[in-house]
């Protein structure tokens, strides 16, 4: 229904868009036809009526012109508006453009349409959305005129900003590229001219110039996509037309035509030729154009350079995926703002988003308000986009920001309309906040930078960046977690000295590894003003030449001055255009003797003082608001009304000394508002500051930096004491808000202002407002390093406190005080006398006894009451006894360091305080300290580790986030490693991590990182792994300026990098350690790493001295595991060093090693797979110096055996080594040599390469084996044959990718053979292929897996390889260079290859491919035991590639399918026959989709059954380590110590008579284990012939044709149920069949296949989640009718929710976590494709669900 206006009749609607409406009407009085324009209901507000009238003002200001649509009235109505325009009876020019006009046509209209732009912009009127439909024809008058001016403007305009691109105004396919806002030009009349160029090309060639699929897309076509010439596609039109056309569509304005008119009398020269007959040959175009505008072109000059340094420190930003920083300096108005505006274009096609920021030299917008400003923009960026991309940016945000999105919310209000609503933070101390909120906008950063979209921001006049921004961007700049984040700095070198803040900072960034790219901007040359002022006056540079010289003379070079002098001279007309002449000219001696200013600032304020009065005075006002401003606030400071303000401003606007936006005005230049700051004489602008401030606080009094800041500012004009009070509050919110925000710095001046303005008398007169300004001061003075004035604060508070409370809480600052000086005992001493006027004596140094005591009764109280009671207690509600326990929580750590005892009386006293009063936060922290005290002291370590644990229910139960970093740390690093598996203790240390990284405690993320590396140390990890968590935690440590904890593990790096040999020999220790090494636990650190560094490579002198210097460090790490290590590293050392020293000495040594045995032996009690095999080695050891040789080899097997156990490699290693000794130092060098041999394995498995060097240089044997093994040394190497063979297929398990498969592989080959180089050949049609080589390069295994051709590679001898190709035949050459058969292969000749040992791969009983690999430094160095290793892993890694290559092919096909069902939901709308062949395709997507589905299936039951595989092998190889071989080494020793007496021996000793009888028990033993291995190789050997026949399974049906075959469905069925079965077998399902007898049918069998295994595996899936005792799975198979065939998967499982039935089968759903939504949709096209359908049934949740298969019956063979 049409709306009602009155005195108008509606007659139709001619168009309706997303915003207005037209209508057809006529006038009631007089029946004139008129078009009524009304905004959509959606946007009738105040904005949509004032673009209206906005319209109305312009057109009428174009009233007069004939080629305008005439705007007969505006109308105001009830609720909205409607704009009345004439009907003139035309159709908009697109209704034309079915294809090109022709050219007769083409050039009239044109005409016309440049008479049309030419009159619009005579009226300094922009149209901005020029196109075919704003152009109204009438065919039978030929008028043409322009419509449509709802976003248009009136001249000057001013460069766009970048904005989001669903908000740019305006019709994308024909936008300018400047109106994007993605380029450094202007909008002004030039933009419309571009359109029009769209439109010409449009009108010629019968298609538009561009296309593109999103507006990202278009802005790139508009800013860099050239289109193909008019003439090209349309070869009728002449080559000037398409000329003119691209003419008008050049990417910088100053290149297109200049005005309209020229334009307009280059076509009428066009139609003159054309009527006249004369050809259309190319003519100079643009020599008419307008030349009379002054205009100074905004191009870049003599910026070329600089353009593409800042583009390419782009580019490479955005490849590293990183942030970088780019620094561009120069003086004030050198261009540097102009200058970033050049990476707008590249930022289009990354699709990243763009922020800016300009600090303020009045910076009254307090701490982070540029930062936070930048911000927003982006935010508005992601706020415009569709609901689609919020969606994923509020996922990416909340991830990112976790906890603590409402620290980000207070500071960014807008966030929380992508986020939503936000938990409160955890209120924390000033440093933690500090640090949690850098910590938080890194991750915030990376969150708004992902994938390598990235995010620039443009931060100018960094020489004003206040404190706070400067420190956060110190932090985030060099974190990886900051995302792909390239950060634009612009400052004034001439004004920011060495010593500024922004140097300092830039300084430490230059140490690390951010990319910095500085550029420094230079005032422009004389070539480059020639030509700025040969362009700007359209004329030659030969005769703009001594103009240049006099403007280089008087501005320096200086772009800015440059141009604001040249605007001068055309204002004063010494510069004018003769019209006659057609050129511009000028007198040098007139502007000479002016005596114009050589100083920027001056000329400006010249130029403001030639204003009108009232113009003047805003711009005074403006000024001291600060670089932008708000009219509303303006026009209420001047007392004018908003509209005469508005007019005031626009002089200046087209003086361009301000810029109008959407948001408000700014300056053109800081120096601009500068010139407008000083016109006001400094006591007036001091009251204007407190007229502002004060305008603030009544219209805004939220922005309270702001206000805060202009009244502080104008204070001393403050003569009210009540307002002066208010002041000193806002001071104190203030200086809170800015302690909120870690902003310290502004805090503490905001703080001390307060101080000021309540004075001395505050105490008595305002005593809580004066306490809280002076202990907030105080706080920020000690985090910001004023410790001197903080000192006095805190003295001056303690003598004015007037509560408990606050008697405690400045105490704890006063702890924090002598915690940061390390005055630790005056810290405990501060706490400690705060505690006394609590009533409490706590002595320093308790009495041990009753610590014991205290402990004691203390836990006996806990275990009346049962400790879980605890989590129940009430809240903690007194706020004197919530302040004294935060004080000992604060004295803890200096407590720790000055006496444990101490430490511990003081967590006893938290817990008491706690049983009476209630948990506070902090309570957490005393609970899991006194579990370390019980177990210090009470040795209960069990019921230590339950006290930490109920600590870690009670922070999970409360939501404590502050105390979780130390709570875990404390219990990870003293408590835990007592009971449980250093392993197990690791995720403490993550979690600790983690949490400390969210509540800004860098001190304990440090402790936490550092812990982190030490054990995994500890436990023998690989040392690759421990060499990369190191350098990670250096990373963090680094930017994180924790020194002391770096060098910590700086020191552990540098031996492990010793270990791995990538430096050249172990670190040597200095006589004394100065520094920070210094600091007790950091020496302790440096000698105990020192200490082991000597051990393993033989140096006991060395090892002696380092464990003597790190002895007297070991205090420092009292409680902790670092303790027993090092017992157990010193006694080793001191053992190992016994038989060098005198017998005095040897006394010494025996005593300190029983004393370290000792200890060892308390530490084995409580956590024996930690440290059982270093009490052990060490018993061996204690055992070997006190003569007893049968206990010593005992201890030392049960030392190997638990640290193997345990997974300490290298303390097997280290055990190993030394038992080596034992029996060489007795002359066993049998056994030596095996145990030695295992020493070498377990070094090498630790990655310990320098190690292995070492000792096959001391052991060259050791590397060749010969026939002389003796039994026991090959039942050792089988042992660890079968450990390789269970590790190899661990790791290869692990990879399915193919490039990091062949990597894995090619590193295990090589190390299971003892190979320096090796390849791995497979064949492809017959031919071999090196598929990847291996080479061993400073011990490491460079892999390289790029394909070739055998033929084409000289890498390895070719006669080798054919031969065990062609005789399948293994082939081990112990000395190649000396074979008959080889020695003349042209590779033998030239590498000299000394071992080599060449395989065949084989798979199903063919070749598939050869293995080669060789050592060049000995001979005989492979065996045929390494032979029959080597073999299970060449045809383990046959299959694993086949599987690689498979799951390569299944994900190939699952992304063509989704490729392709994008594709087709893209063309549904638009081509529906293009539908039925993309659907077609889907089709054979999906069937091969699910061929891929039975590979997905088959391989993870491959997987299953290799994990059974490798369950057995691990059974096999801990049954052969548990051989009796020890047993038989030790008799084999005995035997050989006693072969000179062995008769007397046998008969009279009473260890040798029973030796016979003991050989004969020990070989029945063997016997037995010998069986049960044989038994579980048998079961390995079945689990391989099973998955054997289900690949065979899989096989049949991924190569199967597709025609139709006759088949029994019985057969289908069981065969996909059997692929399924390990999924099922774990389930214990029992499987129903209810099979109807059929005969044959004829069926597509692979593609029937497909969809019963999906259907069997959706069924296993839903009984995997199922709760059901009793899980069934009903297959049921029966005709319905004689057409019909159905075949029903039913089960118990969790059914189906009613909302999903009707969506299971659309592309994309799925209820699996990891499901990809494909499957369903992939089955039910393929049964559609076989004339059937799939019904899916389910009563719900938990009622299982039934799935039918329905295809049509074909009768069967007769």
């Amino acid at each position: 229904m049409l709306p009602t206006i009155p005195n108008y009749s509606l007659l139709e609607v001619l168009h309706q868009g997303a915003k207005h409406t037209l209508f057809r009407a006529s006038r009631q009085a007089d029946g004139r036809p008129v078009v009524i324009k009304m905004p959509e209901m959606a946007h009738v507000d105040s904005r949509g009526i004032a673009r209206l009238e906005r319209e109305f003002g312009l057109i009428r200001k174009c009233q007069g012109s004939p080629h305008v649509v005439e705007a007969l009235e505006l109308l105001r109505l009830p609720s909205t508006a409607a704009l009345v325009l004439e009907d003139f009876q035309g159709h908009s020019l697109n209704r034309l453009l079915s294809g090109p006009i022709e050219l007769r046509s083409f050039l009239r209209l044109a005409i016309s349409m440049a008479s049309a732009l030419a009159d619009v912009h005579r009226r300094e009127v922009v149209h901005l959305d020029i196109k075919p439909a704003n152009v109204i024809v009438n065919d039978a008058t030929g008028v043409v005129k322009i419509a449509d001016f709802g976003i248009a403007s009136a001249l000057p305009l001013e460069h766009p900003s970048f904005r989001p691109a669903s908000t740019v105004e305006g019709t994308f396919a024909y936008l300018s590229p400047e109106q994007t806002g993605r380029m450094n030009r202007v909008v002004d009349h030039r933009s419309d001219l571009y359109s029009l160029g769209i439109t010409f090309y449009e009108m010629l060639a019968g298609v538009p110039p561009f296309s593109a699929e999103d507006v990202l897309g278009w802005f790139h076509c508009h800013l860099a996509v050239v289109p193909r010439p008019v003439s090209e596609l349309n070869p009728s039109v002449p080559v000037v037309l398409s000329r003119l056309v691209a003419r008008l569509m050049a990417k910088a304005p100053e290149d297109r035509y200049q005005s309209a008119e020229g334009l307009k009398a280059d076509l009428e020269q066009c139609a003159a030729r054309w009527d006249s007959g004369a050809a259309l040959d190319p003519f100079p175009l643009g020599s008419e154009d307008a030349l009379d505008g002054f205009r100074i072109p905004e191009k870049l000059y003599g910026r070329e350079d600089d353009v593409s340094a800042l583009l390419g420190a782009f580019d490479r930003g955005v490849q590293a995926g990183r942030c970088a920083l780019a620094l561009i300096s120069g003086y004030s108005g050198v261009g540097k703002s102009s200058l970033v505006r050049e990476v707008f274009g590249p930022l289009v096609r990354e699709r990243g988003l763009f922020a800016s920021g300009k600090f303020d030299q009045l910076n009254t917008g307090g701490p982070y308000s540029t930062l936070v400003s930048a911000l927003r923009q982006c935010l508005q960026q992601i706020l415009a986009e569709g609901e689609a991309e919020i969606t994923t940016w509020k996922e990416r945000i909340q991830r990112a920001l976790g906890v603590n999105g409402q620290l980000v919310v207070d500071m960014l209000p807008q966030l929380e309309l992508i986020i939503g609503k936000q938990a409160p933070v955890e209120e924390l101390g000033p440093a933690e906040s500090l640090n949690r909120l850098h910590e938080v906008f890194t991750r915030f950063f990376g969150a708004l930078s992902p994938d390598k979209r990235p995010l620039v921001l443009f931060l100018d006049d960094l020489q004003w960046v206040d404190p706070a921004t400067l420190a956060l961007l110190q932090y985030v700049i060099p974190a990886p977690e900051a995302g792909c984040l390239f950060v634009i700095g612009a400052y004034r070198d001439n004004e920011v000295p060495p010593s500024h803040p922004l140097m300092v900072a830039l300084d430490s960034l230059r140490r690390g590894v951010v990319p910095i790219s500085s550029i420094v901007l230079s005032p422009l040359g004389r070539e480059h003003t020639q030509r700025l002022l040969a362009d700007a006056l359209h004329t030659d540079e030969a005769r703009v030449l001594p103009l240049a010289h006099l403007l280089l003379e008087k501005t320096g070079g200086n772009p800015f001055f440059l141009t604001q002098f040249l605007s001068t001279l055309h204002r004063e007309k010494l510069l004018q255009f003769d019209a006659a002449a057609r050129e511009w000219r000028w007198e040098l001696a007139r502007i000479q003797a002016q005596g114009f200013t050589d100083n920027v600032v001056d000329l400006m304020v010249a130029k403001l003082r030639e204003l009108p009065s009232p113009t003047q005075d805003a711009l005074e006002v403006a000024a001291c608001i600060g670089n932008t401003f708000d009219a509303a606030d303006v026009s209420e400071l001047v007392r004018s009304p908003l509209e005469e303000l508005e007019a005031r401003l626009f002089g200046a606007i087209k003086e361009r000394l301000i810029l109008r936006s959407e948001h408000g005005y700014r300056f053109l230049h800081d120096r601009i508002q500068q010139a407008a700051y000083l016109l006001t004489p400094e006591a007036q602008r001091i009251a204007l500051h407190l007229r502002i401030g004060r305008m603030l606080r009544a219209r805004r009094p939220s922005a309270v930096f702001e206000l805060v800041n202009h009244l502080n500012l104008a204070a001393a004009l403050i003569d009210d004491g009540d307002e002066t009070l208010e002041l000193a509050r806002l001071n104190l919110a203030a200086g809170k808000s800015a302690i909120r925000s870690a902003a310290h710095a502004a805090a503490l001046s905001y703080l001390a202002t307060g101080c000021d303005l309540v004075g001395p008398n505050g105490w008595e007169s305002h005593h809580e407002l004066t306490y809280e300004l002076t202990f907030q001061r105080a706080q920020c003075e000690l985090i910001s390093g004023q410790l001197g004035a903080a000192e006095a604060r805190i003295t001056t508070l303690i003598t004015r406190v007037r509560t408990r409370a606050e008697q405690a809480d400045v105490h704890r600052l006063k702890v924090d005080l002598h915690g940061t000086r390390g005055e630790f005992p005056q810290a405990v001493e501060a706490a400690l006398s705060c505690a006394r006027r609590f009533g409490l004596e706590l002595p320093p140094r308790p009495n041990p006894e009753e610590l014991r005591a205290t402990v004691q009764a203390l836990w006996e109280e806990l275990e009346q009451r049962k400790l879980e009671s605890l989590l129940d207690l009430a809240p903690m509600t007194d706020p004197d006894q919530r302040a004294l326990l935060a004080l000992f929580a604060a004295v803890l750590p200096p407590a720790y360091f000055i006496n444990p005892d101490l430490h511990d009386l003081l967590a006893c006293q938290m817990v008491g305080a706690s049983l009476r009063y209630g948990n506070a936060d902090v309570s957490v922290m005393g609970y899991a300290v006194f579990g370390q005290a019980m177990g210090h002291v009470l040795k209960k370590w069990r019921e230590a580790v339950r006290l930490g644990a109920l600590a870690v229910d009670l922070m999970d139960r409360r939501g404590i986030i502050g105390s979780r970093a130390k709570v875990c740390l404390v219990i990870g690093g003293f408590i835990n490693h007592r009971i449980q598996h250093l392993r197990e203790v690791l995720p403490l240390f993550r979690e600790s991590w983690s949490a400390a990284r969210q509540t800004g405690e860098l001190t304990f993320a440090s402790y936490s990182v550092m812990n982190l590396v030490v054990f995994r140390f500890m436990m023998g990890d690989h040392l690759e792994d421990v060499s990369s968590e190191a350098e990670t935690s250096l990373d963090f440590l680094h930017r994180t300026r924790n020194d002391a904890v770096w060098l910590a593990i700086a020191d552990l790096h540098a031996v492990v990098e010793c270990l791995q040999q990538r430096t050249e020999a172990p670190p040597v220790a200095p006589d004394s350690v100065t520094g920070l090494r210094a600091v007790p636990f950091i020496a302790f650190m440096f000698y105990r790493y020192r200490l082991l560094c000597a051990l393993i490579y033989g140096d006991a002198r060395g090892a002696v001295e380092m464990a003597l210097k790190g002895r007297a460090f070991l205090f420092a790490y009292a409680g902790q595991v670092g303790v027993a290590e090092y017992h157990y590293h010193a006694a080793l050392a001191l053992a190992r060093h016994y038989d060098a020293v005198t017998p005095a000495e040897q006394q010494d040594y025996l005593r300190q090693l029983e004393a370290d045995h000792a200890v060892l032996q308390e530490w084995a009690e409580t956590g024996p797979a930690n440290f059982g095999h270093a009490y052990a080695l060490i018993s061996a050891e204690l055992a070997r110096l006190r003569g007893n040789t049968e206990e010593a080899m005992r201890r030392y097997e049960e030392a190997i055996s638990r640290a193997r156990q345990n997974g300490f490699t290298q303390c097997e290693a280290l055990a190993y080594e030394v038992a080596s000794e034992f029996y060489r130092a007795r002359g066993v060098e049998t056994v030596a040599d095996t145990y030695l041999r295992e020493a070498r394995r377990a070094w090498l498995q630790w990655g310990a390469h320098g190690k292995v060097k070492r000792l096959d240089m001391r052991y060259p044997h050791l590397l060749r084996s010969g026939n002389t093994t003796t039994g026991t040394s090959a039942t050792t190497d089988e042992a660890f044959n079968v450990m390789t063979v269970v590790k190899a297929q661990q790791a290869i398990s692990k990879e399915i990718v193919l490039a990091g498969l062949l990597k894995t592989l090619m590193r295990i080959l090589l190390e299971s053979a003892g190979a320096e180089r090796g390849y791995l050949l497979l064949t492809r049609d017959d031919t071999l292929f090196i598929e990847a080589g291996a080479e061993v390069d400073r011990e490491e295994i460079k892999v390289d897996a790029e394909p070739v051709p055998l033929e084409a590679s000289a890498r390895l001898p070719h006669s080798i390889v054919h031969y065990v190709r062609r005789s399948l035949e293994s082939l081990i050459l112990e000395d190649a260079g000396t074979d008959d058969r080889f020695a003349s292969d042209e590779y033998v000749v030239r590498a000299k290859p000394r071992s080599i040992l060449c395989m065949p791969v084989m798979g199903q009983a063919k070749l598939v491919g050869v293995l080669y690999v060789e050592n060049r430094l000995a001979a005989g160095v492979f065996t045929p035991s390494r032979l029959a290793v080597l073999e299970v892993l060449a045809s383990q890694a046959s299959i694993s590639l086949a599987n690689a290559r498979l799951y390569a092919s299944v994900q190939q096909a699952k992304e063509a399918l989704r490729r392709s069902h994008d594709e087709l939901e893209q063309r549904v709308e638009e081509r529906a026959r293009e539908l039925r062949r993309a659907q077609a395709e889907l089709l054979d997507t999906a069937r091969r989709a699910g061929k891929a589905e039975i590979a997905a299936e088959v391989l993870h039951h491959a997987g299953n059954i290799l994990n059974s595989i490798n369950t057995s092998a691990g059974i096999v190889a801990s049954k052969l380590r548990q051989f009796r071989v020890p047993k038989l080494a030790q008799t084999a020793a005995l035997l050989q110590a006693h072969q000179q007496d062995l008769g007397e021996f046998l008969e009279k000793d009473t260890a040798g008579r029973g030796l016979p009888a003991y050989l004969s028990k020990l070989a029945a033993t063997m016997q037995q284990d010998l069986e049960f291995t044989r038994g579980e190789v048998g079961a390995m050997v079945a689990s391989v012939e099973y998955l054997n026949e289900v690949v065979r399974t899989q096989q049949a049906y991924v190569g199967i044709s597709e025609a139709p075959e006759w088949v029994h469905l019985e057969d289908l069925l069981d065969d996909a149920l059997r692929m399924n079965t390990p999924v099922l077998e774990p389930l214990r399902v029992r499987i129903i069949k209810e099979y109807q007898a059929l005969p044959a049918l004829l069926l597509q069998r692979s593609k029937v296949v497909q969809i019963l295994t999906h259907l069997i595996s959706n069924a296993a899936s839903a009984l995997s989640g199922s709760g059901q005792e009793e899980k069934w799975l009903r297959l049921k198979l029966e005709k319905s009718g004689e057409q019909l065939l159905r075949i029903s998967v039913e089960d118990n499982g969790v059914g189906i929710a009613p909302e999903n039935l009707e969506m299971l089968f659309r592309a994309g759903f799925t209820t699996k976590e990891e499901g990809h939504g494909f499957g369903l949709h992939g089955s039910i096209l393929t049964a559609k494709a076989l004339g059937g359908s799939i019904l899916a049934k389910s009563e719900g949740r938990g009622r299982g669900a039934v799935f039918t298969l329905e295809l049509p019956l074909v009768s069967a063979r007769a």
